[in-house]
């Protein structure tokens, strides 16, 4: 039942009527806001809710997504370090193969037959050397 204030006691029945529905108009859209609210799990589900808390999520949502852009961006520059990582020591692998090689042909022990194809090993492994640094530039 809807109570009139005081300073309006002898109205026509149509602004009684009028000011009934507009508090059960009021009534119904504020049970409506409390069920969305128990519904969504969510106290502000529009800006208009609370503009004030609505503007701090808004904050905190750029943040949450600057942090996670973030996150992303560092795994990916670790894994890029890591393959970075892995090539490099493929790459001191061959050059510590080559200067074997070569280092063992300087003697007097070896023919120039012997040089000349351990030279075209050292190249091999130059030319594989060149082919990773390329790819990982």
């Amino acid at each position: 039942m809807t109570v009139l204030p005081i300073n309006i006691a002898r109205v026509p029945n149509l602004l009684s009527q009028r000011l009934s529905l507009s508090n059960l108009g009021r009534t119904s859209l504020s049970l409506l806001d409390v069920q969305t609210q128990l519904a969504t799990g969510r106290q502000i589900n529009r800006p208009s809710d609370d503009s004030v808390k609505a503007s701090a999520i808004s904050v905190l949502d750029d943040r949450l997504a600057v942090a996670q852009q973030r996150n992303r961006n560092l795994s990916h520059a670790t894994s890029v370090l890591d393959t970075l990582d892995t090539s490099i020591g493929g790459i001191t692998d061959l050059v510590r193969q080559a200067q074997t090689i070569a280092s063992s042909q300087v003697g007097v022990q070896s023919d120039a037959q012997t040089r000349s194809q351990q030279a075209v090993v050292v190249d091999s492994l130059i030319s594989s050397l060149l082919n990773l640094s390329l790819i990982h530039i």
